[in-house]
């Protein structure tokens, strides 16, 4: 089911399979960018997902306060869903940068879920 569909992000929820997908299709900026992903956490609480999927391939210039407010404001949000499984689809020439980034910023001992990056 088609959650929202913005120039710059699409969001789907699939049912069937307990999937929460968001595919960026370029960095709208931070306050877009912020409530999107304020959207998706409630999205992902109210339909109980277990399964999120970001592809973010085309999102290349978020903002370094962005990765702030994700580390210490969003993150943890995100840590009291049921989500089981969170999978992050990078571009290729930012992998090891980004999966750096966002491993060393979280603050957290013990996540209750994986997380996977990918290419």
């Amino acid at each position: 089911m088609r959650c929202l569909s913005e120039s710059f992000l699409i969001i789907d929820w699939d049912e069937e399979y307990d999937i929460l997908y968001l595919e960026w299709k370029y960095y709208p900026g931070s306050e877009q960018y912020q409530e999107s992903l304020n959207l998706a956490l409630n999205l992902a609480r109210s339909k109980n997902v277990v399964y999120w999927i970001a592809h973010i391939t085309q999102t290349r210039h978020a903002m370094p306060e962005d990765f702030t407010w994700i580390s210490e404001v969003w993150f943890p949000e995100l840590i009291s869903t049921p989500i089981k499984k969170f999978a992050i689809i990078l571009p290729e020439n930012v992998f090891q940068e980004m999966v750096g980034i966002y491993l060393n910023r979280l603050n957290v001992s013990v996540l209750p879920f994986e997380i996977d990056f990918y290419l």
